[in-house]
């Protein structure tokens, strides 16, 4: 499996942090008909760093913001809720590569199961994929540049402006677009990567970093099944509490949980992604109270494996 470090980075900033989304916390009354973790209009602000052999030569790569909306639904002003919306956005760069990566999820109000998800990357890399669950399967598609051979879709054609023999009028013409690094939508074609059946609820990786909120926070708890569709792979993970401690981060400190989380392929291939696009998982810390993940570390593979912590820093 071939890794691209622009597009691991991304993992690190996005999927790494995309997952850790505002999370209201229990002194908040729940909005009627939501899930008892979706406060709307919350944000959180996450940093992250990263380094490879000595822990103080690493480097602060960027921060991660988080934000939660409720699209209105019918009913007397907009009192019936509609579809719950997730948006993460992270940026910052590492080793000479930048990332401005962006993730949105549209879920149901009652359990958050997901009915559209997309992820989008700019900078050193472009990278658009989308998984939609539908008809009791989860279709995992990326976004790929139309080659142009043989293709006559209008929506396919760009003007562009030319001179004859360097010094001659200008002109202009319609001509198919074979820009590699274009990401215009109406420019490309969705290809199917992957397809997952579901026997029961699934969740992208960012829903299921809300849903997974509905653990037991006491050590030795029974677990907490979820099944995450990552892309072209599909993971079940039990999740547990195996520690417990006073944990203190930018943010303050708090009365946080360490989780466990094994898991095993359901269906699909490639390499394992962990919570938060992570290779490896080391530990995940969370407030006992409110659930907000506080700490995280792993290891992430940029064509090397490198180490990386991302720490709550504000409550805003």
């Amino acid at each position: 499996m071939t890794r691209h470090p622009a597009r691991a980075l991304a993992v690190g900033l996005a999927l790494v942090g995309a997952a850790l989304a505002p999370l209201g916390g229990q002194d908040a009354p729940p909005s009627p008909g939501l899930h008892p973790f979706v406060r709307a209009g919350e944000r959180l602000v996450y940093r992250v760093r990263v380094w490879k052999g000595m822990r103080f030569i690493g480097a602060d790569v960027g921060q991660a913001s988080f934000d939660t909306r409720v699209e209105p639904g019918e009913g007397a002003s907009g009192e019936t809720p509609g579809a719950v919306v997730f948006e993460a956005r992270a940026r910052g760069g590492y080793l000479g590569f930048g990332v401005d990566a962006t993730m949105r999820s549209s879920c149901l109000p009652e359990d958050l199961r997901p009915s559209s998800y997309r992820f989008s990357q700019r900078g050193s890399e472009l990278v658009e994929t989308r998984i939609d669950f539908e008809g009791g399967e989860a279709v995992h598609r990326r976004l790929v540049h139309c080659g142009g051979k043989g293709c006559a879709l209008a929506a396919h054609q760009v003007e562009r402006e030319y001179r004859r023999f360097w010094v001659g009028p200008r002109y202009k013409v319609r001509e198919h677009c074979d820009g590699v690094a274009c990401a215009a939508e109406p420019h490309g074609q969705w290809v199917e990567l992957a397809r997952h059946p579901l026997a029961g609820p699934a969740f992208d990786v960012l829903t299921a970093m809300y849903a997974a909120r509905s653990f037991d926070p006491t050590v030795g708890a029974p677990r907490r099944d979820l099944h995450v569709i990552t892309g072209t792979a599909s993971w079940m993970y039990h999740i547990g509490v195996d520690e417990e401690a006073d944990l203190t981060v930018g943010a303050g400190t708090f009365d946080a949980v360490r989780l466990d989380m094994p898991h095993e392929l359901v269906s699909g291939t490639g390499a394992f992604m962990g919570p938060f696009g992570l290779n490896k998982l080391l530990a995940l810390w969370v407030d006992r109270r409110t659930r907000v993940p506080i700490r995280i570390a792993g290891v992430l593979d940029m064509g090397v494996d490198v180490n990386v912590e991302i720490t709550l820093d504000a409550l805003e």
